[in-house]
């Protein structure tokens, strides 16, 4: 015995492995593992899939998790929670829902429905034409079931079904999945109805929560303001009833802001039709037709075919350059400060002798280049020229072929222009009450500058004497 101390033979035990299954089970990871003792067996497959037999797991392990274990077990390191098998999940069924058939864009308004969608927040709100396909219902898919480590089958949900009925304007088809519309207008989905409407409607403000709005065939209403850095796009009229910051308007039709605009920078208003407002604020505005403002214009820049009119409350225009075709009428024109302001009606004298100069260097050009090639056809004078020229006379011909195409759209021009002056040579500026120093008034090219206040005053173009005239506001 020796000393009095006993020795005992460790026994020799196999390495063990067990395996459980998730909640779900969809994965088999490890859950516990033995190393082996004193001269007992390395971990094996055939122990791997023995631990997978006990849990019932019936799908192949992942190769690459299996040598992961195996890697780590032969250097003693730790493989809890490994997971080595992997289920097929259930994937469930896509909802039903609404596919427009239109422009780039969907129906404005939300669904709060199954399966519903949000339309609001989009910068072009879908419109349709009269009897075309606003689009159409796409039936719910039908879920896939899944299947866990263990071989069991995992139910999965059929998508819900999208629920839109035919509101104003809107008819469907007999299955129910194809709207058309009868009018041409903005597409509407509001509560699970689809409605087409002529004119779009904004509760609020156009602003950044809210986006732009761009609406190709319908109207646009704004129940609030156009906020700085946004835009409202129509293909109908744009009604602001509060005021229109620095943005940009854009209109096919006319365009109404109940109260001001005030602008700078880079905002502007394009009408169609006219623009009618309460008082602008250096603001860029160009109208097809009349631009009328209830009182001030100040320091705005503005381009009408039709009239300017500016005479209900103190009816203004001070600062900046107004033009028009068809005539100005103001209570007040300029400044008692002298602040420069501008009145342009029909074109301005610089249009024109901007165009008839460029008409004589080009016609100018023309003759120079018929005196080097001789006459005849493009072809012909390529013939007859040496090789060694006829690159540089090949780029005289297209001189002369842009030059003779710039020279019809100048006397289109110049046709058009002749129009306009016919036209607006008739047309006045009234003042019902002054106009200040420091104005300039010009009618088809002649100007008039006022040097001292003038009174309830009438100025026109006089073709005697080839210049304005200032005659009683009365005449």
């Amino acid at each position: 015995m020796g000393n009095g101390v006993y020795r005992t033979k460790l026994k020799d035990v196999d390495a063990a492995v067990a395996i459980e299954i998730s909640p779900d089970g969809l994965e088999a990871r490890i859950a516990s593992y033995r190393a082996p003792v004193g001269n007992g067996k390395q971990l094996t497959r055939g122990m791997l899939a023995q631990a997978f037999a006990r849990a019932g797991v019936e799908v192949e392990p992942d190769a690459e998790a299996v040598a992961q274990v195996f890697e780590r077990t032969e250097k003693g390191l730790d493989v809890q929670g490994i997971v080595i098998a992997r289920g097929i999940p259930p994937r469930n069924g896509r909802g039903g829902r609404f596919e427009f058939a239109g422009e780039t864009g969907g129906p404005a308004g939300s669904s709060p429905g199954a399966g519903g969608q949000d339309f609001y927040e989009r910068d072009t709100v879908a419109s349709v034409t009269a009897g075309s396909l606003i689009g159409r219902i796409v039936p719910p898919e039908k879920g896939v079931p899944g299947r866990s480590v263990c071989g069991h089958s995992i139910p999965a949900e059929d998508g819900p079904p999208f629920h839109v009925a035919p509101g104003p304007n809107v008819t469907v088809s007999d299955d129910g999945l194809e709207f058309h519309t009868k009018i041409t207008g903005a597409v509407i989905l509001s509560e699970d109805v689809l409605s087409v409407v002529v004119a779009f409607e904004i509760p609020g403000d156009v602003d950044f929560v809210r986006g732009g709005v761009r609406v190709r065939h319908a109207s646009v209403v704004v129940q609030g303001t156009v906020r700085s850095g946004l835009s409202v796009v129509s293909g109908g009229g744009i009604s602001v009833a509060e005021s229109v910051e620095n943005s940009v308007i854009e209109a096919a039709g006319d365009v109404l802001v109940r109260r001001g605009i005030a602008m700078s920078g880079s905002g502007r208003i394009r009408s169609g039709g006219s623009v009618f407002c309460h008082f602008a604020e250096n603001a860029v505005i160009e109208a097809n037709g009349d631009v009328v403002v209830d009182n001030d214009i100040s320091n705005c820049d503005i381009r009408a075919h039709g009239r300017i009119i500016a005479i209900k409350g103190k009816g203004r225009i001070q600062g900046g350059v107004v033009r028009c075709d068809g005539g100005v009428e103001a209570n007040e024109i300029g400044s008692p400060l002298g602040v420069a302001t501008r009145v342009v009606v029909g074109l301005e004298g610089e249009e024109h002798e901007a165009l008839a100069f460029e008409r004589e260097e080009l016609e100018r050009t023309l003759q120079k280049i018929r005196a080097f090639l001789g006459g005849g056809d493009p072809v012909t004078i390529l013939q007859r020229t040496g090789i060694e020229k006829r690159e540089s006379v090949a780029e005289l011909l297209k001189t002369a072929t842009a030059a003779r195409r710039r020279l019809e759209e100048i006397e289109t021009a110049l046709r058009v222009e002749g129009c306009l002056l016919r036209s607006s040579s008739q047309a006045t500026i009234k003042v019902r009450d002054v106009v200040y120093p420091g104005t300039l008034l010009t009618i088809v090219g002649r100007t008039f500058r006022v040097h001292e206040p003038i009174h309830k005053s009438r100025f026109y173009y006089d073709r005697q004497s080839d210049s304005v005239q200032v005659g009683s506001v009365l005449e």
